[in-house]
């Protein structure tokens, strides 16, 4: 029965995909990202980046998302689509090597959102 256990645990384990550190820091350190992840679930149609600030292990962009609307279907389908603007804008704070903070606004006012790595 105990041999069960842990082969269970071992399992669970084996499922959370632990990624190694640099395919992390190459993905969430991308400035190009939210068109690999995001793009479809916000219909991002394009970016424009308006300002890079590189202070070396402390870098920051300003840019626009402009997204396809959904209907007014949809949006009544999933409500919490009325949040969404026509156009994403985002301050993205690249603290190097375990910190990005995402400065953006939606309908309910400024939002931050820290995602913080450990590999």
């Amino acid at each position: 029965m105990a041999v069960d256990c842990y082969q269970a645990i071992e399992q669970q384990i084996v499922d959370l995909q632990i990624v190694d550190l640099l395919t992390m820091l190459l993905n969430m350190h991308d400035y190009n990202h939210q068109n690999g992840t995001h793009r479809e679930l916000f219909r991002i149609i394009d970016i424009s980046f308006h300002q890079f600030v590189d202070n070396g292990l402390h870098s920051q962009a300003f840019c626009e998302m402009p997204t396809a609307p959904y209907t007014f279907v949809e949006k009544l389908r999933k409500t919490d689509l009325f949040l969404l603007p026509d156009k994403l804008k985002a301050h993205l704070e690249n603290h190097f090597p375990s910190l990005i903070i995402f400065h953006g606004e939606s309908t309910l006012g400024k939002l931050a959102q820290c995602h913080f790595f450990v590999p």
